[in-house]
């Protein structure tokens, strides 16, 4: 089996990455134009994408779309999943929305060490709630950042 974590801004392929995650996470829809992508690549399949847009100083929105396997989480891919905002871009926090229907999405983000931090009521597909989470620089364990402050 051949892993491979793809940056899609260096090899060309951020759309591809988009539109990946799109039909997983909200078929017919688009993700914004300042989106960045991150893919785990498994015997040259995608298994998963990170995407990171709506960026301001202080946060950004993440999501994370897989193929339903677990495969696709390994180490590598969390840490290069955190580092582009918490080390790259050195933002102090990032955000997920969730439905709240969503359950396997809410069990991932509480695993990754995000915490709920409100309700967006009817922002969901069919009326649903959407579930805001957020995950702070310190509190995210899958960046050494002591050691990427040499890195940087």
């Amino acid at each position: 089996m051949k892993r491979r974590v793809v940056y899609g801004h260096i090899e060309g392929r951020t759309e591809e990455f988009c539109q990946w995650a799109a039909d997983i996470l909200c078929p017919g829809q688009t993700f914004p134009t300042d989106t960045n992508a991150l893919a785990s690549e498994i015997d040259g399949r995608i298994a998963a994408v990170t995407l990171w847009n709506g960026f301001d100083e202080r946060n950004c929105l993440m999501s994370i779309a897989s193929d339903g396997s677990r495969r696709w989480m390994t180490r590598e891919f969390l840490y290069r999943s955190f580092a582009y905002p918490f080390v790259q871009l050195c933002l102090p926090r990032v955000t997920v929305k969730i439905d709240e229907a969503n359950g396997d999405s809410i069990r991932l983000g509480r695993h990754l060490g995000f915490t709920e931090e409100g309700r967006m009521r009817k922002a969901g597909p069919n009326g649903r709630s959407e579930i805001i989470m957020g995950l702070l620089r310190e509190e995210c364990r899958w960046v050494n950042l002591n050691l990427a402050k040499h890195a940087v």
